[in-house]
C-alpha cells in the first residue's frame, strides 16, 4: 500500500496591479507589464528577447483563472515568482526584477565610458 502526501501550498492571491512591473523569464528575456490604458482595464505584457524580438501580449482573467497569450498562470509561489504554462507544455517562469539589491558585481558587464566632452 502506498500514500501520497500532498501538502497544500498557499498561494498569494494575485490582482491585475500586482503583475505591473519589469520581470525577466525563465530564458533570460525582459517583460514588461503595465495597464494599456488610463482606465487601468486591460493589462498588456511586452516581451523583449535578446534578438531584439519584440512581443506584445495581453493578460486578463476568465474564471478567476489568470493568463498571458496563450499560457495559463499555473503557479504564484510569491508576487515576485510567476508560471505560466503554454498549451504545448512548456513552462516559462518570470522572476520580478527589482531596483535593489544589486546583482553581485561578477554577473555586471564590464562598464564602458563615453566621453562627450562636456564637464
Amino acid at each position: 500500500m502506498s500514500f501520497e502526501l500532498e501538502i497544500p501550498v498557499e498561494t498569494p492571491v494575485m490582482m491585475a496591479h500586482d503583475f505591473c512591473g519589469e520581470w525577466t523569464n525563465s530564458d533570460g528575456d525582459e517583460v514588461e507589464v503595465r495597464f494599456n490604458n488610463t482606465q487601468r482595464a486591460q493589462l498588456r505584457a511586452t516581451l523583449m528577447k535578446k534578438n531584439g524580438y519584440k512581443k506584445s501580449f495581453l493578460v486578463g482573467s476568465s474564471n478567476s483563472e489568470w493568463w498571458c497569450g496563450s499560457a495559463f498562470l499555473i503557479e504564484a509561489s510569491s508576487k515576485d515568482q510567476l508560471q505560466w504554462k503554454f498549451g504545448h507544455g512548456g513552462v516559462s517562469t518570470w522572476y520580478r526584477r527589482t531596483a535593489s539589491p544589486s546583482p553581485p558585481q561578477a554577473l555586471l558587464p564590464p562598464l564602458t565610458y563615453a566621453y562627450d566632452g562636456f564637464e
